[in-house]
């Protein structure tokens, strides 16, 4: 068979291949709304585009995975995912849920988080607060051992400054003013991060290894750095308010001796 002709009969193939799913899709979704009803039908054909328009968390790289969590959507876009929190409400007069979709932001392997222009630009953006606070309050004496030939002061601005980096990756005026951890020194955190990179960066891996030593399960731990992660702070006010129920079930079944 001609190359060209293979090219045309494997295309019609696929087409046939799609048609066939969509088809099935449609005869299963015609008998799941004969025995379950008209609305949780609907429900489910939404999250069926949703999940074909989405990225399976499973593929995800390992950079993208630790802003993962609970409600959180991955979209691909170039070399780059731009992140969703999905919900769903209830409007009065409407037989389904309404589902919800708020966009915010990007994350590259380059410049970690960033947020979207319209949070950015914002004064009312919440701090993250849970996941510094933990590691500024359990890990800071080990991390001072990791810090030579440094004042108390700069030792903490750079212990600050590689929260910032395993937070988010970079170290840039964005990603310092989205954690209280940077709040009141923003200009010397981000000049840490161009003077001292390289000893920022055996800091962050520093905090690596302690979570892996103190949380030995890789699934307790990366659900505890969700959870902590999404604790946030008002920026007028930015103060820790406690853990919450969640993470402290996960820090009592590794001996729960966490301040």
């Amino acid at each position: 068979m001609p190359f060209i002709a293979k090219r045309v009969y494997h295309k019609k193939k696929i087409i046939s291949s799609k048609k066939r799913e969509d088809q099935s899709l449609l005869i299963g979704l015609r008998r799941f709304k004969s025995r379950f009803g008209t609305k949780l039908i609907f429900l489910v054909y939404v999250l069926y585009l949703w999940y074909n328009t989405s990225m399976k968390k499973n593929d995800l790289p390992a950079w993208a995975k630790k802003y993962d969590g609970k409600g959180i959507a991955f979209r691909k876009r170039g070399d780059s995912f731009a992140l969703f929190r999905v919900s769903s409400h209830r409007e009065q007069g409407k037989k389904y849920p309404v589902l919800d979709q708020a966009y915010l932001g990007t994350v590259s392997e380059r410049d970690g988080f960033s947020p979207s222009y319209e949070k950015a630009k914002t004064n009312d953006v919440l701090l993250e607060c849970g996941l510094s606070h933990f590691i500024m309050a359990n890990f800071h004496r080990e991390l001072l051992r990791s810090v030579f030939n440094s004042s108390p002061d700069l030792a903490d601005n750079k212990i600050a400054a590689a929260i910032v980096l395993f937070l988010y990756g970079a170290i840039t005026p964005r990603t310092i003013r989205l954690s209280c951890v940077a709040h009141g020194r923003e200009d010397t955190v981000l000049r840490l991060g161009s003077s001292s990179l390289p000893s920022l960066e055996n800091l962050r891996k520093r905090i690596e290894n302690l979570f892996t030593e103190k949380f030995g399960d890789e699934s307790d731990r990366n659900d505890l750095i969700c959870i902590l992660r999404q604790e946030m702070a008002d920026p007028r006010s930015p103060e820790f308010s406690g853990y919450t129920e969640e993470a402290r079930k996960i820090m009592e079944k590794y001996g729960g001796d966490f301040r």
